[in-house]
């Protein structure tokens, strides 16, 4: 996809996903079952930007991420999208060692013919879709990050937003000069955008509002969109800048949520009073990394380790004996180090672990 004249994925796309400097290493299109398919003519494959705006998000917040797509929506809505998302699903449990997957997009909402799309609590009854995101979580360390919906509705998510062990991610403003383009309410940072989904499990806030990733040039729009869909890629986007940054590359999928997480903005949404964390990634990757206290590097903290680390705390060692027991490299060991440290022992993750509708 070009976008004013440059291949937004980088220009090696031009040869297709997979080529060198193409971002886009695999595309499976599960309408027609065919792989890395070019033939769709340019008119057709502009009306369906939807999808490669929202990669284009997630890659502007991770541009030394991989990118693979996986189609499974028509241009109208028909009774096998649901199947196709599930299948879609089964594909990255199949393939995420051999892509590095670790977080998956989705920014839409499908149910099964005839059910309701929105949810008032953790849809717990959705068996297919709670076995797949347990799998990519638990076998896979992939989180699975979908839009809450853009009905306005404070009590409610979209499927499979609403499916416990999902990442669901609503929308905030991020700036206060324009107009909102879907709401007439007085837009300003972190204020939640008026037609975002929220709900007590709810999950993350990232910007949704006036999002620019310029692939939109080309056919004279002015390069943004708005939309819950825009939210959402932020945190994949997030997912997978921190899990390629130094130190945190062999986190759980469970503690890379937890970075996200304790270290986001806290946000009251003004229709409800709810309070929900808006990703902050800078604060994210300035948490201390898994091996904090593992003073012989084998990847895990004892009690022994965790006593040299107090003792280096408390002036009666010197820092050599566990040189990581000061996670950030300042030359100090401090309390909130030592904690980390704990938690490392007890959850594998120095900041604990959250839990998940």
């Amino acid at each position: 996809m070009t976008a004013g004249g440059q291949f937004v994925f980088g220009p090696g796309c031009a040869l297709g996903p997979g080529s060198p400097d193409c971002a886009v290493l695999w595309h499976r299109n599960f309408l027609t079952g065919l792989d890395n398919d070019l033939s769709r003519p340019t008119d057709e494959f502009l009306r369906g930007l939807h999808g490669t705006w929202v990669s284009a998000i997630a890659y502007r917040v991770a541009p030394s991420a991989g990118l693979v797509g996986l189609k499974v929506l028509g241009d109208r809505a028909d009774r096998e999208d649901f199947e196709r998302v599930l299948q879609a699903l089964d594909w990255v449990a199949e393939h995420a060692l051999q892509f590095g997957i670790v977080a998956v997009n989705i920014s839409l909402a499908v149910a099964r013919q005839g059910e309701a799309v929105l949810r008032q609590e953790p849809c717990r009854e959705e068996a297919e879709l709670v076995a797949r995101v347990r799998r990519l979580w638990c076998e896979r360390d992939v989180l699975v990050v979908a839009a809450s919906g853009n009905d306005r509705r404070t009590d409610a998510l979209t499927v499979p937003a609403c499916v416990p062990g999902v990442v669901s991610v609503g929308a905030v403003y991020d700036a206060a000069d324009f107009a909102p383009s879907k709401c007439t309410d007085t837009a300003f940072p972190d204020r939640v955008a008026c037609f975002s989904n929220t709900a007590p499990f709810l999950k993350l806030l990232a910007p949704g509002e006036r999002i620019t990733t310029g692939i939109f040039q080309d056919l004279g729009r002015e390069g943004e969109g708005a939309g819950t869909s825009a939210a959402a890629p932020h945190v994949s986007g997030a997912i997978a800048a921190l899990r390629g940054v130094g130190g945190f590359e062999e986190d759980s999928a469970a503690c890379t949520l937890a970075r996200l997480v304790r270290t986001g903005r806290v946000v009251t949404d003004h229709r409800s009073g709810l309070q929900f964390p808006r990703i902050d990634l800078a604060a994210a990757a300035a948490t201390l990394p898994t091996s904090t206290g593992d003073c012989n590097f084998d990847g895990r903290v004892t009690a022994n380790e965790i006593e040299r680390a107090v003792d280096i705390l408390l002036a009666r060692a010197p820092r050599i004996v566990c040189p990581n027991a000061d996670g950030n490299g300042d030359g100090a060991v401090t309390i909130e180090e030592i904690v980390a440290a704990v938690n490392v022992r007890l959850h594998a993750c120095p900041l604990g672990l959250v839990g998940v509708a």
